[in-house]
């Protein structure tokens, strides 16, 4: 079962090395970060001559870049969704390349000027509408996040025409809503919880299988530390503690700095 996503130490040995190509069509060129999921390579496709950028991770029980090619896939076209060039892997590796995007939400607001770290309230609320219209495809789609967090959300690069855009990553946690025969699906049992505690819905604390609601509680909790630089519940550790804080808060009182 998928439980809540804690800093990993990160893969000790470089996936891929500078100059390797891969599928005759993407050649790596540096590394540009890693974590305990895997690692991100700048990579030049030589048959667009266009610089992209790859994840990679291995080949192994915790493999989540096919459900991530799964969700692209069917959000491609969408205004929200990172243009998607190809997923593929060998014997070692699964990979997914697609577009080079810039600084994400949570960079952005602590680097906000002033003392609180939260956008405008202006700003807030525009960028939490396109985080918003993102969800909504998603979920008309037939998928949940189910790790919504401002660190899932990235501007585009700057001197492209995506600079103003909001995008939508980070499906590794994804679900999907409907059976093959076109069903809702049935909540599942109890298990782990899911997605990341500080902007999990009060039901992921109760390990409850997650909904498009849940989706939106996080949304929500995403939106209110944009504008306010803050939550409640941001100085408590233990898991526990935070759902606890979370159920007890009236919600005119996290919404009243807002």
């Amino acid at each position: 079962r998928r439980v809540e996503r804690m800093p990993g130490r990160g893969l000790e040995e470089d996936l891929l090395v500078e100059g390797e190509l891969l599928e005759g069509r993407w050649m790596v060129r540096k590394k540009l970060g890693g974590g305990g999921f895997g690692q991100v390579y700048g990579v030049l496709d030589k048959r667009l001559d266009k610089e992209l950028a790859i994840k990679v991770e291995p080949r192994g029980k915790k493999e989540v870049l096919p459900i991530e090619a799964g969700v692209l896939e069917d959000l491609t076209g969408k205004p929200h969704c990172p243009p998607f060039y190809g997923f593929g892997g060998n014997q070692k590796i699964n990979f997914l390349v697609m577009e080079c995007l810039g600084r994400n939400l949570s960079d952005l607001r602590l680097e906000s000027p002033g003392d609180r770290a939260c956008f405008s309230q202006r700003t807030a609320f525009l960028l939490a509408l396109q985080a918003l219209e993102a969800l909504e495809d998603m979920h008309h789609k037939g998928h949940l996040h189910r790790d919504v967090k401002p660190s899932n959300y990235v501007m585009g690069r700057e001197a492209t025409p995506y600079r103003r855009t909001v995008f939508l990553i980070d499906f590794g946690l994804s679900r999907k809503l409907y059976t093959p025969s076109g069903e809702l699906r049935e909540a599942r049992p109890p298990g782990g919880v899911r997605g990341t505690v500080k902007y999990a819905a009060p039901a992921a604390h109760d390990c409850q299988d997650l909904g498009r609601r849940d989706d939106l509680v996080s949304h929500l909790y995403m939106t209110l530390e944009m504008c306010t630089g803050g939550l409640p519940w941001r100085r408590l550790k233990d898991k526990k503690d935070v759902g606890a804080c979370k159920k007890k808060t009236p919600l005119t009182e996290l919404c009243g700095g807002a």
